[in-house]
Parts: C-alpha cells; sequence; structure tokens
C-alpha cells in the first residue's frame, strides 16, 4: 500500500489529493468550495512529515489550529455517494 508521506492513515490508493493546510476561517470557506465543486473532503491533524514549505514554526506553535485538506471525487456507486440524476 502506498501512502501519502507523513501522514500514515490516508492511502494515495483510495484518490485522496493533499491540498493545502488551513486554520479558521479559511478552513471552513475551503471545505465549502471543494464540497460545492462535488468532492469528498477530508480533514487530518498536522504531522511534522505532512509540511510541505508551509510555516513550519507557526504550524508547531499551535498544531491543533491547523488541519490538512485532502481531496478526492465523490464515489457515485458507492453507499453514501451521490447517485447521478436523469436529466
Amino acid at each position: 500500500m502506498q501512502e501519502i508521506p507523513g501522514n500514515n492513515l490516508i492511502p494515495m490508493e483510495e484518490g485522496w489529493t493533499r491540498q493545502f493546510v488551513a486554520a479558521e476561517p479559511r478552513l471552513s470557506e475551503a471545505v465549502e468550495l471543494y464540497r460545492s465543486l462535488g468532492l469528498e473532503v477530508r480533514l487530518e491533524p498536522v504531522t511534522p512529515g505532512s509540511l510541505k514549505g508551509e510555516c513550519v514554526q507557526c504550524l508547531e506553535a499551535a498544531p491543533d489550529r491547523f488541519k490538512v485538506i485532502y481531496t478526492r471525487p465523490v464515489d457515485r456507486g458507492s453507499p453514501g455517494g451521490k447517485a447521478e440524476q436523469p436529466l
């Protein structure tokens, strides 16, 4: 199983794409935007290995304030996924 570096909870085979690290109010805005685009959103805590060019000092000072945003297309065939509506 190949996994996203720094976060062994998110298998890449499941289609998750790392977007960016955010805190409120941008976190809620980004989640709302991605969902409005039809994407599934997953938030994960910031871990030292998940930092890619972000301000490490800020993130280390208040790690609970920040989340890593992951997105993937909604699986329309799975339970809980939104089935396409006929035209």
